[in-house]
C-alpha cells in the first residue's frame, strides 16, 4: 500500500513537473487539492518523498545529460563529416569546371583555325579560278 502511494505521489510530482530546482513549498501549494497528495497523511513523509524524488530526478538529469552529451557529440561528429565531404564535392566541382573550361577554351582555338583554314583554302580556291579564266 505504501509504495504505491508513493508511486501515486511520485506520478503527482512528475504532473506537477518538478525538477531539482523546484522548491517544497511551491509544490505543496501546487498539489494539496489532488486526491494522491492528501492520500498521504503525514506531511513530513510527503517533504520526504518529495526529496526523493528531487534526487533521483537529478540523476535520471546526469544519465540523460550525458546521454545527451554523447549523442550531441555524435551528432557533432556526423555534421563534420558532411561538411568535410561537402567540401571536399565542391571543390572537385570546381576542378572539373576549369578543367571544362580549358577544354572549351581549345575546342574554340580549334574551331577558328578550321575557319581560318577553310576562309584560307577558299581564297586559294578563288584565286585559282580566276587564274584560270582570267575574263571572268
Amino acid at each position: 500500500m505504501k509504495s504505491e502511494l508513493k508511486k501515486d505521489y511520485f506520478s503527482l510530482l512528475k504532473e506537477l513537473k518538478v525538477t531539482r530546482n523546484s522548491s517544497w513549498s511551491d509544490t505543496k501549494h501546487s498539489g494539496e487539492h489532488d486526491s494522491r497528495y492528501r492520500a498521504i497523511e503525514s506531511n513530513s513523509r510527503r517533504e520526504d518523498w518529495f526529496r526523493e524524488y528531487q534526487s533521483k530526478h537529478i540523476d535520471e538529469t546526469t544519465t540523460n545529460s550525458n546521454e545527451t552529451n554523447e549523442e550531441k557529440i555524435e551528432r557533432q561528429r556526423e555534421k563534420d563529416k558532411q561538411n568535410r565531404i561537402d567540401a571536399s564535392i565542391k571543390k572537385r566541382a570546381e576542378e572539373v569546371k576549369e578543367q571544362l573550361s580549358g577544354f572549351q577554351r581549345e575546342l574554340d582555338k580549334e574551331r577558328e583555325q578550321l575557319k581560318k583554314d577553310k576562309a584560307i583554302e577558299n581564297f586559294k580556291a578563288l584565286l585559282t579560278d580566276m587564274v584560270r579564266t582570267p575574263d571572268a
